[in-house]
């Protein structure tokens, strides 16, 4: 084991560098998503919205024709799936997604999204070649096969194994994936979801309504459920964090009988957690390796399991590895499965990493058939979560914690403080960033709402901004709030019309532009009634021309209008108006400049006026 930093030092050298990049946006991103408890800063602020409001992304994410899909394509929930085969936590949450569509059959429309992050590489790559099975209708069996070789795939997997396994025309997979025709569609997607605020994987949105994280069953649950009925079931609110458990020190007093290197009563204990399957651990082992030679009798280093759920094996393999311990060779079987990492999925292959470490097979095969080590295992698990652990790497030194595939020299100054306290200071450790606190949204000044869509004298005393979409169903319900509430304060209220047309709804953009190419005729209302009226034929891009013909418009005039895009920027700038107001789904309202989101009954809009009336 000792000479292992000659085999490992290239591959390390560049290993260490990428992590110290790449950990601290592991850690903020998914680090939470393991425990499935998402972390607050990888949630966008898009996800929470009144009840009765749909929620969209910044700009244009929407379903595309191409994407791979599963359910029904008129199903009345939508979930886009942002997603990277080389992340661990999209790995992770795909069970639950298979779960939800067993839950809601024939309800969900599930669309593949390719995200992949750039610091996995190949892993565009495989996305393509996902396309390209899909070209012979295999793309989810092509999908589950990644993400159970996942581990494999950074040890040079193929895509061409999987085809093979599929038992896919292996030419014409080949020439697929070397062509690279759907690199500008892997491309696309990306672009796509960064446009759309989606920055690491995996992420969802649920028509509409944008989350990220590995969250439980339960959470995607509740969003199916207000799409289905929002009357009835309201958004779920935004999971909070644990409060940040302190860094250290934890104390560790069950460390007795444990795997170590080490005297008992060396200085410094090292209690390290660590997953086999995980290639940051593997990356990191000579660097420990390297502490311990360099503090030789002066640290002991303590190993305890930490294999994560999405590992598929992992526990197996930390279960195999006590059972090595028993015969006095867990060292030696800890080598050989790090050596051995891309390989470890294969059948018989635990086995044979026994044999090569020199184990008593019989016996270790017997303790196998045992599972007398599972407990052992579930043990450690269970005190590393105590400790605040949520991800592999995690190593404690003296009780102070250390998160993540850490380079020599960040560990080095911990062990030096606790050899030398007078001399060397004790490091900073790394806290959890503190939350900011919810910022109540101050009232918005309206300075360009001359010549837009209204009701009612441009001098009354509360002017009521409505951003809408005519495709969205929570703004068709609260429109005969809207004409009852200008008719309760007729002459007292003015009511402006801006458009926001949520993304996820396929023609919407057109559907507004058409609304603004009636009101050259002077019939923006009556079009604004009659789009509700028959909104669920919205999608169908001959519609607003009937609606036209029924309200006897000019059609050429009309048809002309429409076809030449020109209010297809006015659209656009008010969706961007409503971003810069805080506007994040619809209908979004604002009442003398000051917010009041959501499909709200008529007695609060009422009641919200009269307080305004009252002021004047």
């Amino acid at each position: 084991m000792k000479d292992k930093q000659t085999v490992f030092s290239y591959g390390f050298l560049i290993g260490v560098l990428l992590t110290v990049l790449c950990w601290r946006t592991f850690e903020s991103i998914y680090i939470r998503e393991i425990l499935m408890v998402p972390d607050s800063s990888s949630i966008s602020p898009r996800t929470v919205v009144a009840n009765g409001s749909e929620s969209a992304p910044s700009s244009q994410t929407q379903p595309s024709v191409s994407s791979c899909t599963q359910g029904p394509a008129n199903a009345p929930v939508t979930l886009l799936e942002f997603s990277d085969f080389y992340c661990p936590y999209c790995a992770r949450v795909g069970p639950t997604i298979e779960q939800l569509m067993q839950a809601y059959p024939g309800k969900i429309k599930r669309v593949w999204k390719h995200f992949p992050l750039p610091m996995h590489t190949g892993s565009d790559r495989m996305h393509e070649a996902s396309e390209c099975a899909g070209e012979q209708g295999q793309f989810w069996p092509f999908h589950r096969e990644v993400f159970a070789h996942q581990s494999e795939l950074s040890g040079g997997f193929k895509p061409e194994i999987i085809a093979a396994k599929l038992g896919l025309n292996a030419a014409q997979f080949s020439s697929c994936v070397e062509s690279r025709k759907y690199q500008s569609k892997v491309r696309q997607d990306i672009e796509e979801g960064n446009r759309g605020g989606i920055h690491g994987t995996p992420s969802f949105m649920i028509n509409g309504q944008m989350f990220s994280g590995a969250y439980p069953l339960e959470h995607f649950k509740a969003f199916v459920e207000n799409a289905l009925d929002p009357a009835h079931h309201p958004l779920p609110s935004t999971p909070k964090p644990p409060a940040p458990k302190p860094r250290g020190p934890v104390a560790f007093d069950d460390l007795k009988g444990r795997p170590s290197e080490g005297p008992e009563n060396a200085p410094v204990t090292l209690v390290e957690f660590s997953d086999f399957y995980c290639p940051f651990c593997a990356r990191i082992s000579p660097t420990i390796e390297k502490i311990m030679k360099d503090y030789s009798g002066k640290v002991r280093r303590v190993w305890r399991h930490y294999p994560l759920p999405m590992h598929q094996g992992a526990h197996e393999a930390h279960e195999a590895s006590e059972c090595a311990s028993e015969q006095g060779k867990f060292w030696a079987f800890h080598d050989q499965v790090f050596t051995h990492q891309p390989e470890l999925r294969e059948k018989g292959k635990l086995e044979t990493l026994a044999k090569n470490a020199g184990l008593n097979v019989k016996k270790w095969n017997k303790c196998m058939e045992s599972k007398r080590t599972q407990t052992i295992v579930d043990a450690d698990i269970k005190k590393g979560n105590e400790a605040g652990v949520s991800g592999t790497p995690a190593a404690f030194i003296n009780g102070y914690f250390i998160s993540g595939a850490q380079p020599y020299e960040n560990f080095k100054p911990w062990i030096e403080h606790f050899l030398n306290p007078n001399t060397v200071p004790l490091p900073k450790a790394d806290q959890p960033e503190e939350q900011a606190p919810d910022v109540p949204l101050k009232p918005v000044v309206f300075d360009d709402l001359e010549g837009k869509p209204s009701q009612g004298p441009a001098n009354a005393k509360v002017t009521l901004v409505e951003f809408s979409d005519f495709h969205c169903p929570f703004c068709k319900r609260v429109a005969p709030t809207i004409q009852k509430i200008v008719q309760r304060f007729d002459g007292k209220i003015r009511h402006v019309w801006r458009h926001y047309p949520l993304p996820m709804h396929q023609g919407s953009e057109r559907t507004h532009q058409a609304s603004e190419c009636a009101r050259e005729q002077g019939k923006f209302w009556e079009f604004h009634g009659k789009a509700f009226e028959n909104q669920e034929k919205l999608a169908d891009i001959k519609e607003p021309g009937e609606i036209a013909k029924s309200l006897s418009l000019n059609i050429p005039q009309f048809e002309n209008c429409l076809e030449s895009g020109k209010y297809k920027e006015l659209v656009k700038k008010e969706f961007a108006k409503g971003n810069d107001s805080g506007v994040h789904g619809t209908p979004a309202f604002f009442i003398n400049g000051k917010p009041f989101m959501g499909a709200r009954p008529y007695e609060q809009f009422e009641e919200a006026i009269s307080e305004e009336l009252k002021k004047s």
